[in-house]
């Protein structure tokens, strides 16, 4: 009796293996295509996942799969959850432009553009609804929305441009820069306008060197571009790099000769590259030849920086404005030849004493000028005395020491 009821329980099972292998091939692409049209959206995309098991590159079943992941990532209004749905739709995107003809892309284009400029479209309300009440600054779901964008389409730059925007509006620049450098990765050729983001918010967090090269970049795409030049001139500049600004610099200055803004940047690159330079010679293993070149150098790039300086201030309409960097650069730069002439001694300390000299007389009339519009400041009086003071001109010192005393009393 027993044997015989196992018997039937087997029969019975066989029955149902059979039966429910027989129900699976009754699905069809028909009926995948019905569920999708009667918005059964679920059921056509368990009909068509079961038959694409089968037939995995069949171009009608993907098409009514990608169709029915879209109308499902819809129905969730949590733009977070849609994730997943559009990370399937991509692939599914993949797969038909592997196997499709152009009708079958042209379609698949179709859809991926509807589903991107939902989220987009979403994204770009959500936003317009915070400007209306500031009180109200939570932009994590604009993020969602453009993070499904870029899932749908990671080849089209709005999205990428749009988040990046909503990151800075955040003051997450870390976000906004991983933003782009996915962008990079995912966009031939990258944008120009985001590659100038980028470089951006290179310098804004302080990454000097990747700064420099995506600026470089960017100027030496188009070298005829003035703002890429001023770019390249000012990240040169914020990360020390002198010598390299005064070369751009240079090409401004031939390129508008008139602007004084031009001649007042490359005289102060140049005293800058001058110190750097009597440093470098200062520490480097140079025989006498060597530094009597080097400096034969640095003394032209002297004259270049007073030439400047001359001209910004004969041709300034408010001279005051740039009187007391002129006088600094005199004083300062006469300062270092002649410690520098300390360590160097003989002759060469010779030539560099005079010309140190020649600098301090050359910013007596112009440290006057100063003093003049500044008598109570004390930095101005006491750099005139020390200049009175190297000068050997006692008179003028004793005056302007009484004044220093009078004023400390």
């Amino acid at each position: 009796m027993t044997h015989q009821m196992t018997r039937r329980a087997a029969l019975v099972l066989l029955f149902g293996i059979f039966f429910a292998a027989c129900a699976t091939q009754l699905y069809t692409i028909e009926d995948a295509g019905d569920a999708y049209q009667d918005g059964n959206y679920h059921q056509a995309l368990e009909i068509t996942n079961h038959l694409l098991a089968e037939n995995p590159q069949n171009i009608d079943l993907l098409l009514i799969k990608a169709s029915s992941i879209d109308e499902l990532a819809v129905t969730v209004r949590d733009p977070f959850a849609r994730n997943d749905y559009y990370r399937e739709f991509a692939h599914v995107a993949d797969q038909i432009r592997d196997v499709g003809d152009s009708d079958d892309l042209n379609r698949i284009r179709q859809l991926i553009h509807r589903a991107w400029s939902r989220e987009v479209e979403a994204a770009e309300r959500f936003l317009e609804s915070l400007e209306e009440d500031e009180s109200v600054q939570n932009y994590e779901p604009v993020i969602a929305h453009f993070d499904n964008a870029i899932i749908i389409r990671p080849n089209h730059a709005d999205a990428y441009r749009e988040k990046a925007a909503v990151h800075i509006r955040q003051g997450n620049h870390g976000a906004s820069v991983s933003t782009l450098h996915r962008a990079e990765e995912n966009l031939r050729p990258f944008p120009q306008d985001l590659k100038e983001k980028l470089a951006y918010l290179f310098l804004e967090e302080g990454k000097m060197d990747d700064a420099v090269e995506l600026y470089r970049q960017l100027y030496h795409s188009d070298p005829d571009n003035t703002e890429f030049k001023h770019a390249l001139v000012n990240v040169y500049i914020l990360s020390e790099q002198h010598m390299e600004s005064v070369g751009l610099l240079r090409d401004l200055v031939e390129m508008a000769p008139e602007n004084l803004d031009y001649h007042q940047s490359l005289a102060t690159e140049l005293y800058y590259h001058i110190g750097q330079s009597l440093d470098s010679i200062r520490d480097s293993t140079l025989d006498e030849g060597e530094i009597d070149h080097a400096l034969e150098e640095l003394l032209e790039d002297l004259e270049e920086a007073e030439s400047h300086f001359r001209y910004v201030l004969d041709n300034h309409p408010n001279p005051e404005e740039v009187t007391f960097i002129a006088a600094a650069f005199y004083k300062n730069t006469a300062g270092r030849l002649a410690s520098f002439a300390r360590d160097v001694g003989g002759e060469l300390a010779e030539t560099l004493n005079r010309t140190a000299i020649d600098l301090l007389e050359q910013s007596v009339p112009i440290w006057e000028k100063v003093f003049e519009r500044n008598p109570e400041n004390p930095e101005v009086r006491n750099s005139l005395y020390q200049i009175y003071s190297a000068l050997g001109m006692e008179e003028e010192a004793e005056e302007i020491q009484l004044d220093i005393q009078e004023f400390e009393s």
